[in-house]
């Protein structure tokens, strides 16, 4: 036996994931991408449209906070507006490619604008000084939202998951199809983000089969 205290042998137990984790709903994401919020004298602030269309892109497309950070201007700028296609580097390293909501484009694309961001190199969100934003700040920012008009913490899984779950009933509760659109390497994982059981993906599983296979021979 090593030297050391015995019970760090000890395997300790695994811990299934919870379900029913907090998320952003549809009703949720339109406050927080509609309200406004202006100073004092009732201007605008500067980084009122910034941080609104932060929360719409991670909300409206499932994107890691990371994955938000990362991304260009050029991504909106030479996006076609007829399919809307980005392509971005996910988790892992690997390149992926989803798609824009028209309301999202559009709303990207004014923001664009209006800070007059025509390089498409330039960070999508960056700081006054045109600095990208780190995932720290945007972390903060969506918490800032979430209690300004949600009046709860919010952080930036709360969107992805909404999104998950939002795709997932969309999609006519295609738990494959939803593995596809958050990028999951596992149905397992997109299991744990929905906080759907094993009894449901027997359920689409036996409709998947019972539509094709035989019953006699």
């Amino acid at each position: 036996m090593p030297d050391g205290d015995p019970t760090l042998l000890i395997e300790g137990p695994k811990v299934k994931a919870k379900r029913n984790k907090p998320q952003v709903d549809t009703k949720e994401a339109q406050l927080l991408t509609e309200t406004r919020y202006t100073k004092r004298d009732g201007t605008a602030l500067s980084t009122d449209m910034r941080d609104r269309c932060i929360i719409a892109l991670a909300r409206g497309t499932g994107l890691r906070v990371s994955e938000v950070a990362s991304l260009n201007a050029g991504m909106v700028l030479n996006m076609n507006p007829s399919t809307r296609e980005f392509f971005y580097i996910g988790k892992g390293g690997a390149e992926y490619s989803w798609y824009l909501t028209a309301d999202v484009y559009d709303m990207l694309h004014s923001f664009l604008s209006h800070e007059n961001i025509t390089d498409p190199s330039c960070p999508l969100f960056a700081n006054r000084d045109g600095t990208r934003l780190s995932v720290r700040s945007i972390q903060k920012i969506i918490a800032k939202r979430g209690q300004q008009v949600l009046g709860k913490a919010v952080h930036p899984h709360m969107l992805r998951r909404g999104y998950g779950n939002e795709f997932y009933e969309k999609s006519g509760k295609d738990i494959y199809a939803t593995k596809e659109a958050l990028h999951h390497n596992s149905v397992t994982t997109t299991e744990g983000y929905l906080g759907i059981g094993k009894d449901r993906l027997k359920i689409i599983v036996d409709g998947m089969s019972a539509k094709r296979a035989p019953t006699d021979f």
